[in-house]
């Protein structure tokens, strides 16, 4: 059932892209990426009116790997839902080139940065086979590689030195 769910996940996932890429090269991007900034904002408010008591019930969990992960989840989707407002508002005004260096865009980047920490530092991270599916005893050494890369590569790509 696994396999089934996920090769329809893929196929859908797949389709998906092809479609974007299709309808992007007839309708304008700023059309097409305002749409699915709405779309995203409206599923990633639905998610999250859904995990509300999770979400606030983890707060007096902190010490359970599901409370910090749940903590986690909710920064994510708030910063999730900060960006594509901001996007959004500032696409609408006219103004979308100001939103790069706006001072709300960094505090959203850290909130969904401190998600992504949470969910590195939960109790029983790494899950049960991750060490021996991800680059044995090697694997902190890989992961932090391609983190660090990822970073140096972003900086050296945008900086305006």
């Amino acid at each position: 059932m696994k396999r089934l769910l996920f090769g329809n996940v893929l196929v859908a996932a797949v389709l998906l892209t092809l479609a974007y890429f299709a309808v992007v090269n007839i309708v304008p991007p700023p059309v097409v990426i305002t749409t699915l900034n709405g779309a995203a904002i409206g599923a990633a408010v639905l998610v999250s009116m859904i995990y509300a008591p999770l979400f606030w019930a983890s707060t007096k969990k902190l010490e359970s790997r599901v409370g910090i992960l749940a903590i986690g989840m909710g920064c994510l989707f708030a910063s999730f839902i900060g960006t594509r407002i901001l996007s959004t508002v500032y696409r609408v005004i006219g103004r979308s080139d100001e939103l790069v260096n706006h001072v709300l865009v960094g505090y959203l980047s850290l909130m969904g940065l401190v998600g992504i920490v949470l969910h590195v530092v939960a109790p029983g991270y790494p899950p049960t086979g991750f060490k021996e599916k991800f680059g044995g005893r090697y694997r902190w050494f890989i992961v932090l590689a391609l983190g660090g890369g990822a970073f140096v590569a972003y900086v050296a790509a945008t900086f305006e030195g």
